[in-house]
């Protein structure tokens, strides 16, 4: 399946997974101006409003974006049980956005057992965010994995709760990934000053997890900030602080 949409245009997502079951996408190219892969849990306008958004499997695909790769999240339902493998995200802002509530008064869905695996990036601003989102949410985020993230990024990757919710069990594994300059010119008080920052968030793993610097942002002073945070840093992780 090919998707092709203007990069410059809104609600033009590609393909979106809501409420919905036993799901397979494979073999994808997605350009497009907004999200490429969405999966959500918003049953209100379902008759059956317990309906879930699970048993998910997307691969081998190649998305370019310019907002998400992968939106998980938004509305006040369940998404659980997704395996998201072999993909190349040629372009985006954030490739991985796993998000609990989208804005008030919105209390966020339930998102767990999601793994990520074997992901190649390039011209993305931000490989991961793991945030609880809007500060009504208080739906909770758990179990996430990713295993194996390698590529080139200009952002930073987040795990952020909330005061009414934090992500717990966050794992991340075989992260390879280059701090490279910026292709905008933004000014240094909307740039992130580290490149993980993790805060109000309990069981987070680090494990083979490597960062690189090469002409970053000059906003980037420190490779992470942990605030509140329960975490894990194993000592096979290379995290230099930037030159």
């Amino acid at each position: 399946l090919r998707i092709e949409n203007p990069p410059d245009a809104a609600n033009t997502d590609g393909i979106g997974i809501d409420c919905s079951r036993q799901v397979v996408v494979s073999d994808c190219l997605i350009r497009t101006g907004d999200d490429a892969i969405t999966l959500r849990g918003n049953p209100l306008r379902l008759k059956d409003k317990t309906r879930v958004c699970e048993d998910v499997a997307i691969s081998n695909c190649v998305l370019d974006t310019s907002v998400c790769a992968f939106r998980i999240g938004v509305g006040s339902g369940v998404i659980r049980h997704a395996a998201i493998a072999n993909i190349a995200v040629r372009r985006a802002s954030t490739a991985f956005l796993i998000q609990s509530a989208y804005q008030p008064p919105s209390t966020g869905a339930a998102i767990s057992e999601i793994a990520i695996s074997n992901i190649q990036l390039h011209s993305v601003a931000c490989p991961l965010k793991v945030v609880s989102g809007a500060p009504s949410a208080t739906a909770q985020i758990e179990n996430i994995r990713v295993n194996g993230l390698y590529g080139t990024c200009y952002g930073n990757c987040e795990i952020r709760g909330g005061e009414l919710t934090r992500p717990r069990r966050i794992s991340l594994s075989h992260v390879d990934l280059t701090i490279g300059p910026c292709p905008l010119d933004p000014a240094p008080a909307d740039y992130p000053d580290s490149f993980l920052r993790i805060s109000r968030a309990d069981a987070v793993t680090l494990d083979h997890v490597r960062i690189a610097w090469r002409n970053q942002h000059p906003a980037l002073r420190h490779s992470r900030v942990i605030e509140d945070a329960a975490i894990t840093i194993a000592d096979t992780c290379e995290l230099p602080e930037p030159n």
